[in-house]
């Protein structure tokens, strides 16, 4: 018997043929397989106990628990319950690996450091001092790419990651731009030559002589972090790599399609990362850590947060990924920030193929951002609630941010939270997807007044409501099966004009602010599909053929892809994720094979008369077996509470099985059926 998931069909105008995971979705150079994202095969539970600490632990003796730990293999120091009002300076890893620090409880071990917590290297790698600086790229690099030649190799090893970057272009030519330049560059009709960002960026990316980019157009905003699976041929896990013009394979391989050996691409690296650690079920209070991560995650690959509390925070972020890939921060409850700009909650400073997923962040200013280079990282399935933001009363700060240059390939989904927004104060970003996400654009009350959460008192939003904002420089997004806005307050479906004071769009596109100039080349390279709003009404999705960058996106002009996505299972046990799981699972294509126009039975209908969000339950003992579908709203939720019973009949042509459908679909108020029949056809793996 073979069992398929759930599979979220938003039915569209024509059929595509699927070459990857995500066809029918985006073209292959819009998106990336976000199944990767996080610590690789799962966080681990880890059994072997190395050592039990009490409360009356010094930072000292947790420090020298973990380094013993690591030395012996690995395992789990564990911290019994209490405060730990002795171990002031929180712990550090300095390039332990495979060490889970424990807790028994966020409601049991609680920790009041006043200096953050460090999950790193034992040396100091970061964008002021490079370590191992070498070149790769001499000739081509194109997109998937999952091999380079290093032109130089020292203190690297199987396993460990390597951080990549290339300089930002100076012309604009209308297609992808990576820059956070202040002064105007070259535009190519039909680029613009900017400024593209009004402060510059002072984040993880090389400048001017490794120093902060600061707005120069040397800098090297592009950045993606990853895992080196082989030196020459060897790919024995911790085998050293040596010598000149080495091969070696990377995981994942390239993900943006702009790297270009004119931009003089190089790669830098810690000699000792933090690998495979974690740190669990723990509280931070952050009140007497003045300016401090809660926990920084640095240079580090493959380690996790998990079960974590922090709050009263008055850093940047509570948990934050400084130079990591492959991390995993989950299930934990983030808390009261300082209120002011710069207060985050889930912080990408500098990172690649990360998880933000199924967190609660409450109080926090900004709950998740990628404040800096970010590439291929997931945010899901996380609950965001009063936001506050203390310099201006009543402003409505959205929830999630792209808030540095060199933000590419991110995804967004399932979150629940006022909004998103793609800024122009450091830079730009490229390719980010946003998928059935619940952004409703305003809070119920914004911050008024009061020095401190207990005392802040609340006023009506009066500024900044509209739940997606893509502002000029953003090009390539992807906004599909979201549910956007608040009946009577975003009443406009998009706007290209900034507004201050209440704006009434659902969606703004395109335009700058400060001394940034509008971009049109932001709304022609924005993808909309089956987003649900308040403007046009949440009982009318819209599918409309017009809002696909079809000549962008390599699909036929005139046609819209069928947008086929395979569903996750996020926590919980709810329906499962449709992206980021495409690539694992077997049905890899299913589309109406009908022209544009023809798909106009009532049983693609809903009773407003528009193209019905649908998901099947697949289910197949013989090439006729008997299938049950389901209708589902577009969270991929609640059902409908209508089936729709198939009858099939199989025949084989090449390597495809073409299906003959009868559908018939029962509406129980009416107690009536109709029936059409249409060609389906199904790439089974």
């Amino acid at each position: 018997m073979k069992r398929l998931g759930f599979v979220l069909l938003l039915f569209a105008c024509a059929s595509v043929h699927a070459q990857t995971p995500w066809s029918g979705v985006l073209a292959p150079s819009r998106a990336i397989d976000w199944s990767k994202a996080g610590v690789v095969g799962g966080i681990p539970n880890r059994t072997t106990i190395c050592t039990t600490l009490t409360s009356s632990a010094t930072s000292t003796q947790i420090n020298s628990a973990i380094s013993s730990c690591s030395s012996s293999g690995g395992g789990v120091v564990l911290l019994g319950a209490g405060t730990y009002s002795n171990a002031t300076s929180g712990f550090s890893f300095s390039g332990a690996s495979n060490v889970t620090v424990r807790g028994a409880g966020a409601d049991q071990t609680i920790l009041v450091p006043t200096s953050g917590i460090v999950m790193g290297s034992a040396d100091t790698n970061w964008r002021g001092s490079p370590q191992n600086l070498t070149s790769w790229c001499a000739s081509t690099c194109p997109q998937g790419t999952n091999q380079i030649t290093l032109a130089t190799i020292a203190n690297l090893k199987v396993g460990n990651p390597i951080i990549l970057d290339q300089l930002d272009p100076t012309t604009d030519n209308g297609g992808i731009i990576v820059s956070q330049a202040t002064t105007a560059q070259t535009g190519v009709a039909p680029g613009l030559a900017g400024p593209y960002s009004t402060q510059g960026s002072a984040q993880s990316m090389r400048g001017p002589s490794n120093g902060a980019c600061s707005g120069s157009a040397t800098c090297r905003s592009q950045q993606q972090i990853v895992t080196v699976t082989s030196c020459n041929g060897v790919m024995t896990i911790g085998s050293a790599c040596s010598g000149s013009n080495v091969v070696v394979g990377i995981s994942p391989g390239l993900e943006m399609p702009n790297w270009n050996s004119s931009q003089t691409p190089q790669a830098w690296w810690a000699a000792s990362p933090a690998l495979n650690d974690g740190i669990e079920d723990l509280s931070l209070d952050l009140s007497s850590c003045s300016g401090c991560n809660g926990i920084n995650i640095f240079n580090a690959q493959n380690c996790w947060v998990k079960g974590v509390r922090t709050s009263n925070s008055s850093g940047e972020g509570q948990l934050r990924i400084e130079y990591g890939n492959h991390i995993s921060i989950v299930n934990n409850y983030m808390a009261v920030s300082a209120g002011g700009t710069g207060s985050y909650g889930a912080e990408a400073f500098s990172a690649s193929d990360c998880l933000i997923e199924n967190n609660i962040m409450q109080g926090v200013t900004t709950p998740h951002i990628s404040n800096g280079t970010t590439s291929g990282c997931v945010f899901s399935y996380n609950y965001s609630v009063n936001g506050v933001y203390t310099p201006s009363p009543g402003y409505n700060i959205p929830a999630h941010g792209d808030h540095g240059s060199g933000v590419a390939m991110v995804l967004l989904e399932g979150n629940i939270a006022n909004g998103a927004t793609a800024d122009v104060i450091h830079g730009t970003s490229n390719l980010n997807t946003h998928f059935r996400n619940y952004f409703t654009g305003i809070q119920p009350v914004c911050y008024a007044s009061g020095s401190s959460y207990a005392t802040y008192t609340y006023q009506a939003c009066k500024n900044n409501v509209i739940p997606e904002q893509v502002f000029a420089f953003h090009r390539f997004f992807n906004l599909i099966g979201n549910i956007l806005g608040t009946t009577g307050t975003n009443t406009t479906y998009t706007s290209s004009t900034m507004i201050n004071g209440i704006p009434t769009s659902v969606i703004g596109e395109g335009y700058g602010n400060v001394s940034v100039p509008s971009d049109p080349n932001v709304a022609p390279t924005l993808m909309l599909w089956g987003n649900a709003d308040s403007a046009t009404g949440f009982g009318s999705p819209r599918f409309n053929c017009s809002e696909v960058p079809t000549a962008l996106t390599g699909v036929p002009v005139n046609h819209c892809p069928l947008l086929s996505i395979t569903l996750r299972r996020p926590p919980g046990g709810r329906a499962a994720s449709p992206i980021r799981r495409l690539a694992r699972m077997s049905l890899r294509e299913i589309f109406w094979s009908a022209p544009v126009g023809r798909l106009t039975g009532p049983w693609l209908r809903t009773p407003l008369n528009v193209p019905v969000v649908q998901a099947l339950r697949w289910q197949e003992d013989t090439p006729t077996a008997s299938l049950q579908w389901t209708a589902i709203s577009v969270l991929g939720g609640a059902r409908m509470g209508q089936t729709f019973p198939l009858r099939i009949s199989t025949r084989t042509v090449a390597t495809h099985k073409q299906y003959r459908v009868n559908l018939s679909r029962r509406q129980a108020s009416k107690q009536r059926s109709t029936e059409t029949q249409k060609l389906v056809r199904l790439d089974i793996s």
